[in-house]
């Protein structure tokens, strides 16, 4: 007989289906109003087994290449907070089509593409360290709406921002890095409880990699 993760009662029955589907073993509840009133906490058991598993990924990719001394790129397990918005519904139902930015860094390197795994190595430290420090209060800020250029790896705010959709992709970014429009997918940051937060890098370094 189960044990309820919830209350700890002897007769659970009721799988969570998220973590069915992220095949996390041992995880029923005894009812729904007992699965409802632990999700807060429970959820976290989700974050932990995503994170495990992109770790997990990030390794196998590692040793593909032959470890550490054909990779120096170490990318953050955090990069799969950062979502890849498909462009139309072919790339939606597209099974290969990467869903965040830490699929795409595997990407680049099992296809050997490492300037690119390298530019969007460098392109996004600086928002993964906003995220989870905040701006350090010195630096002019730019938020808004990114994108990941396939051509050559650069992932931030597009050149041609202001006259994108906030929504929609119907015109596309160009590149902040390159300067393409044909090889972009716009991004969107997922962060706790499932809310949206704004693309964020210094706008001096925004400067600088446009001037290249």
């Amino acid at each position: 007989m189960t044990t309820c993760v919830g209350c700890g009662s002897a007769d659970a029955t009721l799988k969570c289906p998220t973590c069915v589907k992220l095949n996390i073993g041992n995880q029923c509840f005894c009812n729904q109003e007992c699965f409802r009133s632990n999700w807060k906490e429970h959820k976290k058991v989700h974050k932990a087994a995503e994170l495990k598993a992109a770790e997990e990924e990030q390794q196998r990719v590692k040793e593909k290449l032959g470890g550490e001394s054909s990779n120096t790129l170490s990318f953050s397990p955090k990069l799969a907070a950062i979502k890849v918005t498909p462009n139309d519904e072919q790339e939606n139902k597209d099974s290969n089509f990467p869903r965040n930015l830490h699929n795409a860094s595997e990407i680049f390197l099992m296809t050997g593409n490492v300037e690119s795994a390298r530019a969007l190595y460098e392109s996004t430290q600086g928002v993964l360290d906003v995220l989870e420090n905040g701006p350090d209060g010195k630096s002019t800020m730019r938020l808004g709406r990114a994108t990941i250029c396939w051509g050559c790896g650069y992932a931030g705010i597009p050149q041609n921002a202001d006259g994108c959709d906030k929504v929609s992709t119907e015109i596309a970014g160009v590149c902040g890095g390159c300067g393409s429009n044909g090889e972009t997918n716009f991004l969107r940051i997922v962060g706790e409880g499932g809310k949206e937060v704004p693309w964020m890098e210094k706008k001096a370094e925004v400067e600088a990699d446009a001037g290249n």
